[in-house]
């Protein structure tokens, strides 16, 4: 065995008259046939202070995976206080691993983490298993999370799986040890497992489908289990006429419920199309029909098997115009491309049929052109409509970098609409919302991009976002967002919201930077995320420090974490772990020191 030994050595990545920090060891033995290195009496200085001492180290040579004890990760908050990890990494296999140790929290006692990894020749896996044997906090409950995800391809890459679970064991869990408002405001956590394939033009899928009710109050009011969910959607004429196109599209349903109407539905679709399209515009007529059988029971104001049938009918047509022109210091074309879409769809009064899974789509620019407002299975919407809607591109001639593109549409209604969903009002007016889009790119580290759903009728904005964001390099980095929803009468449960939000990460002086994000609600007068801090990078050493004060449920009420993370370059880093956190922060970012 090839087996080195040193005595009184330091080792560092600074300046070595003058370094930063250095290792010492009275004695290092390396095994280059294990590739693993044991140090005895370590002692780490920094800037001439002695910070760390250990009696015995045993670390890898090389970056291959070794078991072994990970750097701890460090934090606080107001909820735990001092939030302290020390993970082991165990190498089971080259195909499997497993990282595993105690999260200590100082008010509420010692969790124990866990996560496995797997790798399969066609597939691979997740599970997170994170269990508080007695919270100091919570009267002494257990407190438990877990977490699984799996998915594999079978019978060459032909049929798909995909399994997910997610459970906690209490309403509070991630309130108590979430980190976001997205986070702690989850209601229902999906347990899924999915079987889809595909075999010449036909698609397939089988799902079992479960929700658990995080507040068990809110259980009632839940989405429906799909015990089963059996799915088929193909093109028969595939391979046939080219120019005339069928497609169809089965979806087959069992819902349930407690103390709710349950049963299954089935639901048909079947239409035909006639594509006709030249370099300059396209035309493509479309009929088809809708039909939908349901076998209820558990609430006997609905008929045990009520159903429906409904014509549909479609013309969408466009126009590829373009020009050149010279903007941006170079050659560009200009496209003008107006689009017309008229909708028919037969009227049926659907109010007998029970709401399992459906919905009222957002209105954005693609709503215009779809053939049902809703989205699920129990409605299909009502329309005599026309669609007139046009989009402007810029871009250049050379590469095909695309500069500008505006977009704007709306739909007028020929007749009025009249299926609605239990407890939204009837649209009466006579045409939609204005929407529009546009994105601006005018050099390669700047975009603007936008949206904006306009009601004319009123008038006032009911949703729109707006967005720059100036990225040179990763140093500097300049993120800018307002966001806007308004309440609308067809959705009378949907809150308001209007934020304003900014995030940068900026160099202040030499090596150092200041990262930060900002979020302010307009509408409460208040900010609800605020995120700062500093980062130093430099030759051998870097550092982030990071305070966030954020929103923890939907009642207002907030935490405030701290964050710190020292990196000795080339051999250890120190703190809590940022990086991913970070990176959500500010769209952008790059946490590789």
């Amino acid at each position: 065995r090839q087996i080195t030994e040193l005595e009184d050595t330091d080792y560092t990545t600074c300046a070595f008259d003058n370094p930063d920090w250095r290792v010492r060891v009275e004695r290092l033995t390396i095994d280059h046939a294990a590739e693993r290195g044991e140090a005895r009496h370590l002692r780490i200085h920094a800037w001439g202070v002695p910070v760390f001492y250990t009696p015995w180290m045993s670390f890898p040579l090389t970056e291959k995976r070794q078991s072994g004890f990970l750097t701890p990760t460090v934090g606080s908050s107001r909820k735990n206080d001092l939030d302290l990890s020390v993970p082991y990494y165990w190498n089971i296999a080259p195909d499997r691993d497993a990282t595993m140790g105690p999260r200590h929290l100082g008010a509420r006692g010692t969790m124990l983490t866990g996560e496995y990894r797997y790798l399969l020749p066609t597939g691979r896996g997740l599970m997170n298993v994170e269990v508080l044997p007695g919270d100091q906090l919570r009267d002494g409950d257990v407190r438990s999370m877990i977490m699984l995800n799996h998915q594999q391809s079978l019978l060459d890459q032909r049929l798909q799986t995909l399994l997910t679970y997610r459970s906690v064991s209490d309403p509070f869990y991630f309130e108590d040890f979430g980190n976001s408002l997205a986070v702690t405001s989850q209601q229902f956590l999906e347990q899924r497992l999915d079987l889809s394939g595909n075999v010449g033009g036909w698609g397939g899928l089988f799902r079992v489908q479960n929700f658990q009710s995080v507040d068990p109050s809110l259980e009632a009011a839940g989405p429906y289990k799909r015990l089963p969910q059996i799915m088929l959607h193909g093109s028969p004429l595939r391979g046939g006429n080219r120019r005339l196109n069928m497609n169809v599209a089965v979806d087959a349903n069992h819902f349930s419920r407690a103390a709710s109407v349950s049963g299954a539905r089935l639901d048909s679709t079947v239409n035909l199309s006639l594509p006709w399209a030249t370099a300059s515009g396209y035309v493509t007529p479309r009929v088809g029909a809708r039909a939908t059988q349901y076998s209820l029971h558990g609430d006997p104001t609905f008929d045990a098997a009520p159903g429906r049938f409904i014509p549909i009918a479609s013309l969408d047509s466009g126009l590829f115009l373009e020009r050149e022109l010279d903007w941006f210091g170079g050659r560009q074309v200009q496209t003008l491309e107006p689009r017309l879409f008229y909708l028919f769809v037969g009227e049926q009064n659907q109010d007998h049929l029970p709401v399992f899974d459906t919905s009222l789509h957002d209105f954005t620019f693609a709503q215009l052109f779809r053939d049902d407002r809703f989205v699920g299975g129990d409605r299909v919407g009502d329309a005599n409509q026309a669609t007139f809607a046009l989009t402007s591109r810029v871009f250049d001639r050379r590469g095909g970098q695309e500069r500008i593109r505006l977009s704007a549409g709306q739909i007028v209604y020929l007749d009025r609409q009249d299926v609605t969903l239990p407890g939204t009002l009837r649209d009466v007016d006579p045409s939609s919302e204005f929407v529009g889009e546009v994105s601006v790119r005018p050099t390669p580290h700047l975009r603007v991009g936008g949206n904006l759903t306009w009601d004319p009728h009123i008038p006032q904005t009911r949703r729109g976002t707006l967005e720059l964001r100036y990225a040179p390099d990763n140093d500097h980095i300049l993120n800018l967002g307002y966001r806007v929803r308004r309440g609308i009468a067809q959705v009378p449960t949907r809150a308001t919201i209007e934020q304003v939000e900014g995030s940068t990460r900026w160099p202040i002086y030499g090596p150092a930077s200041f990262i930060g994000r900002v979020v302010y609600s307009m509408r409460d007068s208040q900010t609800i995320e605020s995120m700062g801090g500093f980062e130093f990078d430099s030759c051998c050493w870097a550092a982030r420090g990071v305070v966030r004060h954020y929103v923890t449920n939907t009642l207002n009420q907030f935490d405030t974490g701290y964050f710190f993370l020292l990196e000795l370059k080339g051999l250890t880093g120190i703190g809590a772990a940022t990086e991913t956190f970070i990176e959500r922060q500010i769209p952008g970012y790059d946490t590789t020191f």
